[in-house]
């Protein structure tokens, strides 16, 4: 303990002292004079002096420093005592509106009667993973704290909750349990009515229903205490609850207090019953028809809706499991005891009360409850006593009969509420085997009022108990902290209450004593009280009596002393009921009603003895409570306790107000003093070795020593403060006696003021010299001024002639030189001009020569041309080959024709039967003929394009012999120049040899100088030669070699064009010879009509064949051209040869197709003539077509056979378009309908276009659709269509959904092929399968986000299908808008028969949905870096640890790559990363407005530092816009509102308008939480906290942002540039489907 003289030094003129008074309890005030000069000094405020006597109150109270007001931890205070805790307590709470705070071991929690934004969930995850150290006080730390001191140490925890009614201890229990539900989880399901801790929160309601009611001091009052038991596994997960009710208020039930309600749950079943038309059966009509209900006469709780808080408690007593039936129960039993309050009794005039049978509320009772009314109704009126021989029933008086009344409605309420109690407590039981327990205990706090009754004796007891654990525990702990720190201690004297209590529960105490009274049948409360006063007045230190009664005991309890009045002691003790009511009522007929009212005997009782006399075994109410008083102090012995004390701040329930007289009551009653007390006898000054230096380093003289924080404070405190009982060292921290942290704080104060003064003193000094040094330049200026001016004024009278003669000079001087710089600068522009001129020349030549010698156009014609020879030679050989076969035919028709005239009688007879067929025929010859015109046209052209290239032919020719010739110029002129170059070394070496030979006879200087020169220049020259002939050399040589591979290339393709064109026409001619047998064949098994028909149909397929090759030929040809025109080829060594075989080829072709065509049109001619006659025949020939039929489809077959060896010839030749021979459908109509082959007659569908394009001109129009065994293993959709059955799809949609996102460089290829199935559906034009294929795909990918939920990867991956497979929908849809972005050929890949567009907001649902699950991993895979990465590392100030802004930036790239290499849209991943921000801010603002370790200037630089990081790699990535800088500026707000000036109002509103996107409550939390870390900083005063709060009254918001939130995702359209007939197939999918 600090000496006198240490104190006294504190007690000078200007000490901050408090004083008591009488309305604030304590006044601070400063000392006008040093204590030591008088007994009685002045002390004064601002604005009075009063007097103070120093003898009658002793030495004022010292008030603590500025820097400690307002600490979270009451210990922490230099001066411990009233006035300090007090005042603490009100800056806290009033100006700073924090609710919490510390006291040691136990929270101090005051009541705001306001709701506070401080109890959601991110709260909750905040302070479950957060030191609570680093945050401030809340009843969430003292959960956290026990749940990790119970995973920990394994150890049984217990808070305790206490305070006066109105305190809000229920809420506090109540926040408590819900943190304990969310952070311990559950051991069995999830989520859902079964969850445990979902049903360990349902309980609340219930029991506020049952137990608490609207009192004077509170509108929810806790009229019972109640003791909630969490079980917790090994896992340290719940596993179920226990609750133990005390001492339930019942005489509440019929005489609630003045200005008073009753139980709440009566006044919600009669709100209910208005609107509720199965409760009609309770006969519950208004609140006022109750008198139980309106003896209070207080009828409503503002602010709540009673038939509201009904249905919250049935959904309750849902969730508990208790069923209907026991709830139609509940109700019944509810309604009863309202009913038998209205119960009128009258006074029968004898000394006795009457009752009508036929009274109606008697009547619904017994309808209720399931009684007779006449049993019911003598029982209420009479009594039945039982003696030794005889037993009678004794008429009650009508007081009587009301008393009894009255105890039967209570007892009823207490059997009630002991069985809801029951089915909580079985509701909430599991059969999990339970390793450790957290116990919270919400009971009533020390009470004392103007009557204090039974009720008030049983609560003050119990708190004597609690006194008396909480004293023992805060000395445990006290030491604990002492030894853990190895610090030498002397024992600390405290409070011990055990006379009180032993005064209260011993041998022949109070409960002992009214015990005894009870027994006696004609005990009373004046009896009681004598037996009191004679056993314990004078005798016991805490009992006394009052002076002037004698039916009233004063107890001295540790908070306070209270007189107790006698008055129903011993009734409410006894709490009894008349028997003969309760078994009426075990025998109701109702079981449920009966089972309310079965005792259950105990085990041991044995039945007593026939004839012996009765004993009332039940134990009083007093001794119930002391045996679970005791058992409740075994259970929380057994605990690691924790101390949660509630204060009500005003009776007046206004919001953030403190009054000292009502607060200081409460603090004295609930410990909190008593631990400060404690305290104060030790150390209470606790700094740790870090902060202590920082702060107390300017004690030091000097310079600093640069050593451990410890050793410096050692050494600091060596020389500060000699005594060493004053302070002592821990292992972590210094602890200081009390009033040694204010004595140092003094001096910290001296020493900054002096340094100040000096200071002020260089300062000045500074200013005044840089004023005087200002002036004395001044005076220096004037002077120079002056004197200038007097020798001005001398050059003008004496030295104006030499002023005008170096004037002169000046100026041609001046002309000179400028004129000099002038000529060099135009000499230098057209040196430059000339230079840059000859360069532009000299790059044109290059260009123009190179021009010169370009033949690659030549080439590259050529090259186009063979292809076109070889495929118009083919072409012309199969149509005369097949010309002559017609001819055949023909003439072996003309042969048939001259059977005999027999059958011609029948001919003529079946000629009208075929004259519609021979119009037909008629008209496909005209048709023909149109055709061969077209053809005749196309030929034209191709022969004025032969003739063009004849032309290029011989441009190129021309060509080369120019540059032939000019290759000889070349040649010749390095031959001159071979020759020059010789001519010149001999010359120069001769000149040389002339000139050393002069040189050696003496010639003069000036010769050998020029002959020197000209050395040099002749020497040039030689090299210049030889430079460039070594670059005509280099040029001719890459010239030949070009060249000559540009010949070896075109003469390779040649023979292999050549080649090939020999291999086709030999295997034509084989197929047109088999084809050939095949029909005569035909012709002479009778035939002929049909395979004449058959060379017809392939001679038309075959004009439309060669239309289509000329056309094919037109374009080839022209993309020659344009490939001639820009590809620049050196032609010098062309074999002329080969260019004149094949312009002799291209002539020879051209006439060779002239003549193919006049002789095809021939032909076709004589074939239409011929048709008529063939015809006829077929008519005489009719009879025996059916004979023939047989014959025809083996030919058929046959033919097939043929077709199928030529096409399997075109796949070896590397053919990959349509079939050699496609099949035609009025040959295969004539098939065995049992062909394996399946053709359909019908048109393509009509999603896609068949292919046209033929390999060699042969293929036709109609091509086959049955399966052509071409390519086994296709790859690639050829028109993006997934061919199934309808069986298939569930197959098709899985092994689409299992080949994964990417397919080959096709990234989100899944939802391609998605959508290839569904072209396949809208091709067939089926609704029902479109449907179902569009239900299995978003299932489909709802399963592979459920299967996969947890992978970051897979579930971005089905996020990007998802949306990618929406985009197609509407780029496919067909719509104008989304056709315009597309190519023809996509285009041509859009649905035609149905409109989807109204499924893409299922599929955007399923995107939404997948993409708040990828929002939720990629949250996950952040939130470990963000509070270190923005808050803890201070990289600016040497603080490394953790994880830097760096790492998290890396972390966030990483995420936002693994997004884009699945094919995100870039507008989606801007989305994902403008979200990502908003989480990494949402935290770290969440840490800043709890933190107070946060909020300092410091802190603030590094967190605007870490911004600009990420506002860097913004700009890096090109996604810095306004939104993204929206979402960071809370965090940049939050760094200027640290630094800002805050101390008057137009401080407040620049804040306020700078900190536009934070809410008012973040401000207003944020500048409670700055905390000054450094000299130059300081509090924020208390009166600018109050200019923010009341600007930000009107709209104040949330302080903690919601880190669940997700912004509604955007998916605008983006299309696609990947074609579907693109998209390679896996292997997996062309199982089940085929590719068209």
């Amino acid at each position: 303990m600090p000496n006198q003289s240490d104190i006294e030094a504190l007690y000078v003129k200007g000490a901050r002292v408090w004083i008591p008074d009488p309305d604030t309890v304590w006044r601070p005030c400063r000392l006008a004079e040093d204590l030591n000069r008088s007994d009685s000094d002045d002390d004064h405020d601002e604005y009075n002096v009063v007097k103070f006597n120093l003898k009658k109150h002793g030495t004022p109270h010292l008030r603590n420093p500025d820097v400690l007001l307002a600490e979270n931890d009451l210990t922490a205070l230099s001066f411990l005592h009233e006035p300090a805790v007090l005042n603490s307590l009100k800056e806290r709470f009033v100006h700073r509106e924090q609710v919490y705070t510390y006291c040691g071991i136990v929270l101090v929690a005051i009541n705001p009667y306001q709701a506070c934004p401080i109890y959601d969930d991110t709260f909750i995850e905040l302070y479950s993973t957060r030191d609570n150290a680093e945050l401030d006080p809340h009843i969430y730390s003292i959960a956290n704290s026990a749940f990790t001191n119970m995973t920990r140490f394994g150890k049984n925890q217990s808070i305790i909750v206490t305070g006066e009614s109105g305190a809000g201890k229920t809420v506090s229990a109540k926040f408590s349990m819900k943190f304990f539900a969310q952070v311990g989880g559950s051991s069995g399901p999830t989520s859902g009515k079964d969850n445990v801790e979902t049903k360990v929160l349902a309980s609340n309601p219930i029991m506020e229903a049952m137990g608490n009611a609207k009192t004077t001091r509170n509108d929810n009052s806790s009229r019972f205490g109640k003791y909630i038991e969490l079980d917790f596994d090994t896992k340290h997960r719940v596993t179920g609850a226990a609750m133990r009710t005390y001492l339930l208020e019942k005489s509440r039930v019929v005489r609630p207090g003045p200005n008073e309600r009753n139980y709440h749950i009566f006044y919600q079943l009669v709100a209910a019953a208005q609107t509720d038309p199965q409760l009609a059966s309770l006969h519950l009509k208004e609140v006022t028809d109750f008198t139980y209900l309106t003896a209070g006469e207080c009828l409503e709780v503002d602010n709540v809706d009673d038939a509201k808080e009904f249905s919250e408690t049935q959904y309750a007593l849902t969730l508990l499991g208790v069923g209907s039936k026991e709830q139609s129960l509940i109700l019944r039993v509810l309604a009863a005891i309202l009913h038998i309050g209205n119960i009128e009794m009258t006074d029968s005039g004898n000394d006795s009360a009457s009752l009508d049978p036929a009274e109606k509320s008697l009547g619904i009772v017994c309808t209720l409850m399931g009684v007779e009314s006449s049993q019911l109704c003598q029982w209420l009126i009479h009594r039945r006593i039982q003696t030794v021989t005889d037993v009678f029933d004794k008429p009650l008086r009508l007081e009587e009969a009301i008393s009894a009344r009255d105890s039967l409605a209570k007892f009823i309420y207490a059997q009630l509420f002991e069985m809801i109690v029951y089915q909580v407590n079985e509701a909430l039981k599991t059969k999990t085997k339970s390793s450790n327990s957290i116990g919270v205990l919400d009971i009533y706090g020390f009470e004392t009022f103007e009557v204090n009754s039974f009720e008030q004796f049983c609560i003050n007891y119990a708190n004597e108990k609690l006194q008396q654990q909480f004293c023992q525990h805060v000395f445990k702990l006290e030491q604990e902290e002492y030894q853990k720190e190895k610090l030498n201690w002397t024992k600390i004297e405290f409070y011990d209450n055990q006379p009180c209590i032993d005064l209260i529960e011993a041998k022949l105490g109070v409960l002992d004593l009214l015990d005894e009274e009870c027994k006696m049948p004609k005990g009373s409360d004046d009896s009681w009280a004598m037996n009191l006063y004679n056993r314990h007045l004078k005798k016991h230190k805490n009992f006394d009596k009052p002076r002037t009664s004698n039916s009233a005991f004063i107890i001295k309890h540790f908070a306070d002393d209270v007189t107790y009045q006698v008055e129903d002691f011993v009734s409410k003790n006894r709490d009894a009921v008349n028997q003969e009511q309760v078994s009426i009522l075990k025998g109701s007929k109702f079981d449920l009603v009966a089972k309310l009212f079965q005792e259950k005997a105990p085990p041991s009782k044995k039945p007593a003895r026939p004839g012996a006399r009765s004993k009332n075994l039940k134990s009083t109410v007093g001794r119930q409570f002391s045996d679970s008083l005791k058992s409740l102090m075994e259970k929380l012995n057994a605990t690691t306790p924790h101390y949660v004390r509630c204060i009500k701040p005003n009776d007046e329930k206004a919001v953030f107000t403190f009054e000292p007289s009502r607060s200081v009551e409460q603090l004295r009653a609930c410990g909190v003093l008593e631990t400060v007390r404690l305290s104060a006898a030790g150390f209470p000054g606790r700094w740790s070795y870090k902060d202590f230096r920082t702060r107390y380093r300017v004690l030091l003289r000097g310079k600093e020593p640069k050593m451990e924080p410890r050793k410096a404070c050692e050494a600091m405190l060596t020389r500060l403060i000699p005594d060493e009982d004053k302070y002592a060292f821990g292992k972590t921290k210094i602890f200081f006696r009390a009033g040694q942290v204010a004595l140092m704080e003094k001096w910290r104060i001296d020493r900054l003021n002096h340094s100040a003064s000096i200071i002020q003193k260089f300062i000045k000094m500074f200013i005044y010299r840089r004023q005087y040094l200002k002036k004395r330049a001044i005076a220096l200026k004037i002077q120079t001024a002056a004197r200038a001016f007097l020798a001005r004024k001398q050059l003008r009278v004496y030295g104006l002639k030499r002023e005008q003669s170096a004037i002169v000079i000046q100026s041609v001087w001046r002309m000179y030189r400028a004129r000099k710089f002038f000529l060099l600068n135009i000499r230098r522009v057209v040196r430059i001009q000339c230079l840059w001129r000859v360069k532009v020349a000299r790059s044109r030549y290059r260009i123009l020569r190179a021009e010169a010698r370009d033949v690659n156009k030549i080439k590259s014609l050529n090259k186009g041309l063979e292809n076109k020879i070889m495929e118009l030679k083919r072409k012309s050989d199969d149509k005369a080959a097949k010309v002559k076969k017609l001819e055949a035919l023909l003439a072996k028709a003309d042969k048939s024709s001259e059977l005999s005239d027999e059958k011609a009688a029948e001919i003529v007879a079946q000629l009208g039967q075929v004259s519609n067929q021979r119009d037909e025929l008629v008209k496909q010859s005209a048709e023909k003929d149109v055709r061969i015109q077209e053809l005749e046209a196309l030929l034209e052209e191709a022969n004025r394009q032969t003739a063009a290239s004849q032309n290029q032919l011989t441009q190129s020719k021309n060509s080369k012999m120019e540059l032939e010739v000019e290759s000889d110029k070349l040649r010749q002129r390095a031959k001159t120049l071979d020759d020059d170059l010789l001519r010149l070394r001999s010359e120069s070496e001769h000149k040389v040899n002339e000139y050393k030979r002069q040189a050696s006879q003496g010639t003069s200087d000036g010769a050998a100088e020029l002959m020197s020169s000209q050395l040099i220049e002749k020497e040039q020259e030689l090299n210049t030669l030889s430079q460039r002939y070594a670059n005509l050399n280099d040029e001719l040589q890459i010239t030949r070699n070009r060249q000559g591979d540009q010949m070896i290339e075109v003469t390779a393709k040649y023979d292999t064009l050549q080649v090939e064109l020999t291999h086709v026409k030999e295997e034509n001619a084989r197929l047109n010879a088999e084809l050939t047998a095949l029909t005569d064949a035909a012709q002479e098994s009778g035939g002929a009509d049909v395979v004449m028909v058959r060379k017809n149909e392939l001679l038309m397929k075959d004009l439309e064949a060669m239309r289509e090759a000329q056309l094919t030929a037109q374009q080839q040809q022209a993309e020659r051209k344009s490939r001639m025109r820009s590809t620049e080829m050196n032609t010098d060594e062309i074999d002329v040869t080969l260019i004149k075989a094949l312009e002799a080829k291209v002539m020879n072709d051209q006439l060779e197709i002239g003549e193919t065509k006049e002789k095809l049109y021939g032909q076709e001619m004589g074939s239409s003539e011929q048709v008529s006659e063939l015809l006829s025949e077929i008519s005489r020939l009719s009879n025996t077509n059916e004979r023939l039929e047989k014959l025809c489809r083996k030919l058929n077959k046959k033919l097939r056979s043929a077709e199928k060896k030529a096409n399997e010839f075109a796949s070896q030749a590397g053919h990959s378009g349509s079939p050699l021979f496609p099949s035609s459908p009025s040959i295969r109509s004539l098939d065995d309908p049992d062909d394996s082959i399946s053709v359909s007659e019908n048109e393509p569908p009509p999603s896609y276009t068949p292919p046209s394009r033929s390999w060699f001109g042969l293929g036709g129009k109609n091509q086959l659709s049955a399966k052509v065994e071409i390519d086994r293993q296709p790859k690639k959709a050829s028109d993006g269509v997934l061919v199934f059955q309808a069986r298939d799809l569930g197959s098709v949609v899985n092994a689409i959904l299992e080949s994964g996102n990417t397919i080959g460089n096709t990234r989100c290829g899944a939802a391609f092929l998605l959508f290839m199935a569904l072209r396949h559906t809208d091709a067939s034009n089926d609704d029902a399968m479109l449907k179902e294929l569009l239900i299995a795909i978003i299932n489909g990918l709802k399963r592979m986000g459920k299967k996969h939920n947890r992978s970051l990867p897979a579930i971005s991956q089905w996020t990007c299908v998802a949306i990618r497979f929406t985009h197609l929908i509407y780029q496919y849809s067909g719509e104008a808008d989304s056709s315009l972005m597309n190519d023809a050929q996509q285009n041509s890949h859009c649905l035609k028969n149905f409109d989807i567009n109204e499924f893409r907001g299922f599929f955007s649902e399923t995107s939404t949905s997948l993409y708040k699950n990828t929002i939720s991993l990629l949250q996950e895979k952040l939130k470990p870096l963000v509070v270190s990465a923005m808050l803890d590392h201070d990289s600016l100030h040497g603080n490394d640890a953790g994880k830097s802004i760096e790492d998290l930036i890396r972390e966030l790239g990483t995420s936002l790559d693994l997004i884009a290499s699945f094919g995100a849209d870039d507008v989606v991943i801007k989305q994902i990363c403008r979200q990502l921000i908003y989480y990494i801010v949402s935290i770290a603002l969440n840490q800043l407005c709890a933190r107070r370790d946060l909020c300092n200037w410091t802190k603030a630089m590094q967190l605007r530092y870490n911004v600009s990081q990420i506002e860097e790699y913004l700009s890096r990535r090109d996604m810095r816009d306004k939104n993204m800088l929206r979402e960071l500026s809370p965090l940049v707000q939050a760094s200027q509102l640290m630094q800002v000036k805050k101390q008057d109002e137009k401080d407040a509103d620049n804040l306020l308008a700078m900190c536009e996107s934070l809410t008012g409550a973040q401000v207003h939390k944020l500048l409670q939480l700055i905390t000054p870390v450094h000299e130059y900083e300081e509090r924020v005063p208390s009166k600018f906290l109050s200019i923010i709060k009341t600007k930000i009254s009107k709209n104040p918001g949330v302080i903690q942002r919601d880190l669940n939130y997700v912004a509604q995702p955007e998916f605008p359209y983006v299309p696609s540039s990947v074609k579907l007939n693109e998209i390679d197939v896996p292997s997996e999918v062309r199982k089940h489907t085929q590719l068209v």
